[in-house]
């Protein structure tokens, strides 16, 4: 009787997840909201752990701990890949990641340089867009990223 050799064996494991289990070519956009609410759900409960700020020092904290994540984020939805039809609606999707992220650096640079009038300039307008992201990334099929997401 042939005894499957363990070194076979992994080989032939590794080629069958690589080739039989990931998406196979582009993501349509049911499946880029499915796996675009899955990042969001992995990083959600990490940036809404974080201290709520209330000074600022804790605000200054709060920034050098939520940038780094909402960066790795940001990362993992470029690494999607969305079909041709739901390229131009992705490429909205991740400008709002984009535009989230800028406000978070600016705002973390104007309190590093003391310049709390700018950081309350940029907190403003970022607070007047948060609900039109929300509704934008609700309707998209991403609430966890929206609405529910409960980070900035």
């Amino acid at each position: 009787m042939l005894k499957p050799r363990p070194a076979l064996v992994a080989t032939v494991t590794a080629v069958l997840l690589v080739a039989g289990c990931g998406e196979s070519g582009p993501l349509d956009k049911k499946a880029l909201a499915d796996k675009t609410e899955a990042i969001c759900l992995e990083y959600s409960p990490q940036i809404n752990a974080l201290a709520q700020p209330n000074d600022v020092a804790s605000t200054k904290a709060f920034f050098a701990d939520y940038i780094p994540l909402a960066e790795e984020r940001r990362k993992e939805l470029d690494a999607l890949d969305p079909s041709d039809d739901a390229k131009a609606l992705w490429n909205s999707i991740l400008a709002i990641y984009d535009e989230q992220l800028a406000s978070a650096r600016t705002a973390a640079a104007a309190l590093k340089a003391g310049d709390e009038k700018s950081f309350a300039k940029v907190a403003k307008a970022t607070s007047a867009s948060n609900d039109k992201t929300d509704a934008q990334l609700d309707a998209f099929g991403a609430v966890h990223c929206g609405s529910k997401s409960g980070d900035a």
